[in-house]
């Protein structure tokens, strides 16, 4: 290695060694050098923000499904298991499932007066 080619690489490994140090003073990255956002690796972002698309996701398919099998006369724990399991699938199963007669109950005492 010539003495120019090693002076480049001594110069360009202290201006990253000095990028990395005023990342650490200011709290933007940690001792190893892993960028942070308000002291958080990107890596607790990303699985913070899957964890919150997975809880939408099955919010919205468990009530889809529970609306789709009350449309359909079905038990609603029904239409909200299939639509947790099997997404946009279970949605489509329970709507191809055949309507059920709802049967109405007899009235109590109560209701007779």
């Amino acid at each position: 290695m010539t003495g120019r080619n090693l002076r480049y690489e001594l110069s360009e490994a202290l201006r990253r060694r000095g990028r990395l140090l005023w990342l650490v003073e200011t709290g933007r990255a940690d001792a190893a050098g892993t960028l942070l956002v308000k002291g958080r690796t990107m890596e607790q972002w990303t699985l913070a923000l899957a964890a919150f698309g997975a809880l939408i996701y099955f919010t919205v398919f468990g009530l889809a499904g529970s609306y789709v099998a009350e449309q359909n006369g079905r038990s609603l724990l029904e239409g909200v298991c299939f639509g947790l399991v099997f997404g946009p699938l279970g949605l489509v199963i329970e709507a191809c499932l055949p309507t059920q007669q709802r049967t109405a109950t007899p009235p109590t005492p109560s209701q007779k007066r």
